[in-house]
């Protein structure tokens, strides 16, 4: 089975379709934009590929990538195939680790409030007048604490429909 690593080089600026078209091909030839050590994913650089396990020759592999290049682009490419023997012993640097999708969701709870706030919008509905309906929420409880503390009256107004955040995103009408 053969290893390698792999950069082609392009005659001209690849378009970011064309550039899809290049890496999912190459992808179907077996070349990876991603190498894994000890359980942890790291993305090679543009342009750069590694090839573990092929099935093929080095000059199998040349002309099929420069099919693909030709069919994607009409012009052929340059490649370099370095063969490597141990796939193991290929040195990196300064790579960015893949962020897996569960890291990447988590991320995202990490960022959301841990209650749903209404005093954007409540100053909003103040501003705008309107007569509207008070949402049940926990942070009504505390905008409202905070109002009678700052010497307000202990009434907040309502927070209009058109200003809810469920009709913003679409999922009321």
């Amino acid at each position: 089975m053969l290893h390698v690593t792999c950069k082609p080089e392009f005659h001209r600026y690849l378009t970011a379709e064309e550039y899809a078209e290049i890496h999912a091909g190459m992808q179907q030839l077996g070349l990876l934009k991603k190498i894994t050590r000890n359980g942890r994913v790291w993305l090679l650089p543009d342009g750069f590929y590694v090839g573990i396990n092929l099935s093929t020759s080095l000059e199998l592999l040349d002309l099929q990538i420069n099919a693909l290049a030709f069919r994607i682009t009409g012009r052929r490419c340059q490649v370099v195939l370095t063969p490597v023997p141990d796939p193991a012993n290929i040195y990196f640097s300064g790579l960015k680790e893949e962020e897996s999708s569960l890291s990447l969701l988590s991320s995202l709870f990490e960022a959301l409030p841990s209650s749903p706030s209404y005093e954007g919008f409540s100053a909003l509905a103040i501003l705008a007048g309107e007569k509207c309906t008070v949402p049940s929420s926990p942070s009504y409880d505390r905008l409202s604490a905070l109002m009678t503390l700052k010497g307000g009256k202990n009434t907040v107004p309502p927070v209009p429909d058109s200003l809810q955040l469920g009709y913003l995103m679409g999922y009321k009408s």
